[in-house]
């Protein structure tokens, strides 16, 4: 399994990171290619200070155990750049793509969710997501999900049991805007 993040510079400044799952094919510089071709849709959305960079190295890991098997790399820069201007939302108002697998695993559905922060309050409409950049996101998630990327969702080993993923079969955007509380890497 194949691990690319993406480092997400806001006005607040850096340290966000957006980590996403893939298989082990296709190549890499594919799957990179259609991550840019999805932030590139999102940022249409964005405050033009939101910048969203796919890094150009990364580490394979093994599903069932998250132990670490090697390391990819790219060269290929990718950056997708916000396109409106005026105010963002406050860093906690994110956008939130959610994406389902079908799979069931230790008795729940597994599904993932992506944070999109730097939304433009051109957006909003009555404190939530307007439905055209609502619409819009959802295409670009789901156009992402149903492509050749092999996105997938892991589902961590626990209690010495056996991790597991699954790809990606559909994606919705909420319409609500989303707080990312905790997170894991």
């Amino acid at each position: 399994m194949r691990e690319i993040l993406t480092d997400i510079q806001t006005d607040s400044g850096g340290g966000k990171v957006s980590v996403m799952y893939f298989e082990d094919t296709p190549d890499v510089a594919s799957q990179r290619a259609l991550l840019n071709t999805f932030w590139q849709a999102v940022v249409s959305n964005c405050n033009q200070n939101a910048t969203f960079t796919v890094r150009t190295e990364g580490r394979e890991l093994d599903e069932a155990t998250g132990t670490l098997t090697g390391a990819w790399n790219d060269s290929t820069p990718y950056v997708a750049l916000g396109e409106v201007t005026g105010d963002p939302v406050p860093d906690a108002s994110q956008a939130l793509v959610r994406w389902s697998t079908g799979a069931v695993v230790g008795g729940r559905f597994l599904r993932g969710r992506t944070f999109i922060p730097m939304i433009a309050s051109q957006a909003v409409v009555n404190g939530n997501l307007g439905s055209g950049a609502q619409d819009s996101i959802a295409g670009a998630a789901g156009n992402f999900a149903s492509s050749a990327a092999g996105l997938q969702i892991w589902s961590r080993p626990k209690g010495g049991g056996i991790g597991t993923a699954f790809v990606v079969t559909g994606a919705s955007c909420w319409q609500e805007f989303a707080v990312l509380r905790r997170r894991r890497s």
